[in-house]
């Protein structure tokens, strides 16, 4: 099995994973580089500097900081910069390289692009982990937070309809869905958007490859070793899917689907003993 990720951008990703406090665009960028070899990370950042003089222009210093902030989402909006409502799910859309080529992409990777170039023009704006539609905090204005997918500023009444519309109302809207998250949280949810991607498209291998990055990132995820042990199952892999698998009930005792798992794992305790 071909894998999806190349071993120095794995090693690179690894070492990341180690640090107190991710950098998500590096995460990103080596990333990028994973999926299209071709992909120059140094090249990629000084974009990101081009497009910020750019942007820089369009934000005046001497308004009010609500102000600064909607100029600089407009300046983003100008040069293009949207989300891909018509390829939502063009793996594409999750790449740092192709978001700064093609200017479009899914809310979570053009908010890292929006925190980067933020940052460069004096625009506090931190990640806020919104179901299914990654926003920005905008930390130097109380109750504003940056859609970069729609390219507007919204409110809290405003994150509410969203998550409305997004969820197809079956998600109440809750305080705890507008705090702001680590790099590190930013990026586990981008390698997981990855891994539903190809799984979803039958990939498990590639799916494999990333449950196993998203807990180099973080182990503390049941979930993940659910997956992984899913996954590990359909692959022959045994004795790993019930490690995973184990552990998953063990951290996570009172699972909603204890008794599929325990099905699982008795599945394939039997066929051990018929093989041994």
């Amino acid at each position: 099995m071909t894998p999806v990720i190349p071993d120095r951008d794995r090693d690179a990703l690894h070492e990341l994973a180690k640090s107190a406090d991710v950098d998500v665009l590096q995460a990103m960028l080596i990333l990028s580089r994973a999926l299209d070899p071709q992909v120059d990370v140094e090249e990629c950042r000084d974009r990101i500097d081009e497009l910020s003089v750019k942007v820089q222009s369009r934000v005046d210093r001497g308004h009010d900081e609500r102000s600064r902030v909607e100029q600089f989402v407009a300046g983003m909006r100008e040069l293009g910069f949207r989300g891909n409502s018509d390829h939502y799910y063009d793996p594409r859309n999750t790449s740092l390289s192709e978001v700064l080529q093609r200017r479009t992409g899914i809310p979570i990777a053009l908010s890292v692009l929006f925190m980067e170039i933020g940052k460069r023009v004096g625009i506090d704006v931190r990640g806020v982990g919104f179901p299914y539609h990654f926003l920005l905090k905008a930390v130097d204005v109380p109750g504003a937070y940056v859609d970069p997918f729609f390219g507007t500023v919204r409110d809290e009444r405003s994150c509410a309809d969203l998550l409305h519309e997004v969820s197809g109302g079956t998600l109440e809207f809750r305080d705890e869905f507008l705090r702001t998250v680590e790099g590190r949280q930013v990026f586990v949810r981008v390698l997981r958007n990855l891994k539903a991607l190809h799984k979803n498209a039958g990939a498990i291998g590639a799916a494999l490859e990333y449950c196993e990055l998203i807990l180099r990132f973080d182990p503390e995820q049941p979930i993940e070793y659910r997956d992984r042990g899913t996954i590990s199952l359909a692959l022959g892999e045994w004795n790993r899917a019930v490690d995973d698998l184990s552990t998953y009930l063990a951290m996570n005792p009172t699972a909603y689907d204890r008794s599929v798992v325990l099905g699982q794992l008795q599945w394939v305790l039997n066929q051990q003993h018929l093989v041994h």
